[in-house]
């Protein structure tokens, strides 16, 4: 499911009262789904959550800058695979 495939998001997620809310622009906004949706229902770490707020907002806000910050995050977390799994994916 993408970002802007309206059918069964309201199922999967629940809504919040500020949903429509975004503090400094808009681009979060143009989607149905928010970062925090998606990190909130997979339950990631910070650096996978920034991962997946920086590949969403990219086309709307900074383009191949926002790409080169996830990437960034992905490096660390495969640099500490070990440690992040163990703080924040106990089996």
């Amino acid at each position: 499911m993408d970002g802007n495939n309206k059918e069964g998001v309201n199922q999967l997620l629940p809504k919040y009262s500020n949903q429509a809310k975004q503090v400094g622009g808009d681009h979060y906004k143009q989607t149905t789904l928010q970062p925090w949706d998606v990190i909130s229902a997979w339950s990631l770490d910070p650096w996978l959550a920034n991962v997946v707020k920086y590949v969403q907002r990219h086309q709307r806000k900074n383009g191949r800058e926002d790409l080169l910050k996830a990437v960034h995050y992905l490096e660390y977390v495969i640099e500490n695979y070990d440690l992040v799994k163990s703080k924040y994916y106990k089996e």
